[in-house]
């Protein structure tokens, strides 16, 4: 049948013989792709069976019937619930880190009133956006962090193994620290949502407890639980409170050093990530933005002023290079019908894999900022082969061969004007950024797609 063609991908799939069969087939679909872990479900309706008349009037299901609906979220167990705040509130140390619960603006609350209650540290993993950027308690983008807390609460993470750096090293076949003697606690719904195209999340991750459950739900459940305990204990409250002083030291130092490399590297040639994001951050600030994509691996914390999460649509779950483009414009489409202001920060290997998205953005009306990342490389990889050489005792420097677009450089100007767009670059000088951005604001604010191909290096 159809669905076999894509099962890999999603929740659930059904192919139903007869017209009632495709009917009760949608309902069930609907309730299965809202019930948690939400996912994608996949319908096949034959073209035979499309084509057959009918007899007579057929009987519609009650769609808002009660056993149509999606059953609600399930918390966290009483008895892991409470273990999981033993652990947190014995620990030195601890940690908050969030992924995938991105998507739900409303997590940001009872993040920040978690990390609140336990005075302790908090990092955005990876490609998403959770937690208010200037929270006194946000050290994103502080690498040690991880490293020095005794005890991880990871929400909603899409690869914990990763987090603690369990994986092998770019050394094949060195492991990295991994767990080591801290505590990780994993409060997800990873375990019900086991089908994948690919080997998704390698080994298992090295938890001491796990709590499955809806997080929003549990992120909850934590937070009522650790107050009530807090409540009977005012030591553990005064040592909590010492703690988060050292936390917010920690925080304004990060916070300082973030803005000294932003003023060391503004005037640098091509334009740093750092000139970059501060200008595109000063052009849309007093807008009602949304973020539809970002760089992976080369955006620099502490400029951009995020509220928490919401925000930012998040990235690909690997480093799937072709991703930004459809992800940036489909994005696009909820930021316009929502009357935002969609801005994306994109990678020139990633334009150039589907840059004819771009024509469906134009051809719907559906405005969007485009800042090319343009490091004339695929950089990921000129990284990478860089690696391997010095492993290999091959010179490094030899590493741009096959990995760099040099000769000749790609018209992204040119490219993007061939699907639709307003377009302008590439911009090289750093001083001329800021009056480009303006230009390109004004023709998303009058309904356009606006592609501005920047000029700057890969770090």
């Amino acid at each position: 049948v159809q669905g076999e063609l894509i099962r890999p991908f999603v929740k659930w799939d059904d192919e139903a013989t007869t017209v009632e069969g495709v009917l009760e087939s949608i309902v069930r679909a609907n309730k299965i792709a809202q019930t948690n872990p939400q996912g994608p479900v996949y319908v096949s309706v034959d073209a035979g069976l499309q084509e057959q008349e009918l007899d007579g009037p057929i009987e519609l299901p009650d769609f808002d019937a009660l056993y149509n609906q999606a059953a609600p979220a399930s918390g966290v167990n009483p008895e892991a619930l409470a273990e999981a705040v033993d652990i947190l509130l014995e620990a030195k140390n601890p940690i908050i880190t969030a992924n995938r619960i991105g998507y739900n603006a409303e997590a940001t609350k009872p993040l920040v009133g978690l990390v609140e209650a336990l005075g302790c540290m908090y990092i955005d993993d990876r490609g998403f956006v959770c937690f208010p950027s200037r929270h006194p308690h946000n050290l994103t983008g502080d690498r040690s962090a991880i490293a020095d807390a005794d005890v991880i609460l990871g929400v909603d993470m899409f690869d914990l193994s990763n987090t603690v750096d369990a994986y092998s090293s770019k050394v094949r076949g060195q492991r990295g620290e991994g767990a080591g003697d801290r505590k990780l606690i994993d409060l997800s719904q990873n375990d019900l949502a086991i089908r994948s195209w690919s080997r998704l999340g390698g080994m298992v991750a090295p938890t001491t407890l796990q709590l499955i459950a809806d997080p929003m739900i549990g992120l909850r459940q934590l937070l009522e639980a650790v107050n009530a305990r807090l409540a009977k204990n005012p030591a553990l409250r005064k040592k909590i409170e010492s703690r988060a002083k050292q936390v917010q030291k920690r925080k304004a130092e990060l916070f300082a050093k973030q803005q000294k490399a932003v003023k060391e590297r503004w005037n640098e040639k091509p334009i740093s990530p750092h000139r970059l994001v501060s200008e595109l951050w000063a052009a849309v600030k007093s807008k009602p933005w949304f973020l539809t994509l970002r760089n992976h691996r080369n955006w620099p914390e502490g400029i951009w002023e995020f509220g928490g999460a919401g925000e930012f649509v998040g990235h690909s779950g690997g480093g799937g290079v072709g991703h930004g483009p459809g992800a940036m414009i489909g994005a696009a489409f909820a930021a316009r019908d929502r009357g935002q202001f969609a801005v994306a920060v994109c990678g020139d290997g990633d334009f150039q894999m589907s840059s004819g998205a771009i024509w469906t953005a134009v051809h719907n009306r559906v405005p969007l900022l485009v800042v090319i990342n343009n490091n004339l490389s695929w950089y990921n990889d000129e990284e990478h082969q860089g690696e391997v050489a010095k492993m290999r005792g091959r010179p490094p420097e030899n590493a741009w061969i096959g990995t760099t677009t040099l000769d000749p450089e790609v018209d992204f100007s040119s490219l993007a004007k061939g699907w639709g767009a307003w377009t302008e670059g590439p911009v090289k000088d750093p001083d001329d950024l800021a009056a480009a951005l303006k230009r390109a604001v004004k023709q998303v604010e009058d309904g356009r797609v606006a592609v501005l191909d920047v000029r700057c290096k890969p770090r």
